[in-house]
């Protein structure tokens, strides 16, 4: 008979997603120290994923994260996929803070760099506020 041996896990297949991990943790962190709250961590949504949503107050904003080690990551990130991120945060926005009357949308980039001695840079990009409707 066959053995199935159990999946490998992200992180172990493939170093880039330990390097991503890292970069989410230490922009969840960021947001925290900012009065954030992590709402939800790669949410995945029909319309796309979303690396991390925090709120704070009526604001609630989806976070793409780029982790390099090196360069820009900001500039990876196009407007459509911007755009995505928007469909998505909107389709879910209710679902994640019902509390809330006027809610605030927001989509924000977080640029973090690896640097050579293991130390994470990030830079948060905040985005204009969305409709919600």
């Amino acid at each position: 008979p066959s053995r199935r041996l159990p999946p490998r896990s992200p992180e172990r297949a493939d170093p880039r997603h330990r390097i991503g991990r890292q970069g989410e943790d230490a922009a969840a962190r960021l947001y925290r120290s900012a009065g954030f709250a992590v709402v939800a961590r790669n949410l995945r949504t029909t319309l796309g994923e979303l690396d991390l949503v925090v709120r704070r107050g009526s604001l609630l904003a989806a976070v793409e994260v780029k982790t390099r080690r090196g360069g820009a990551p900001e500039r990876t990130v196009g407007d459509e996929e911007l755009a995505r991120r928007a469909r998505a945060l909107a389709a879910v926005a209710r679902v994640l803070a019902p509390d809330v009357r006027r809610l605030r949308l927001r989509v924000d980039v977080a640029a973090v760099v690896c640097r050579k001695d293991g130390t994470l840079e990030v830079l948060v990009l905040p985005g204009r506020e969305l409709p919600c409707g």
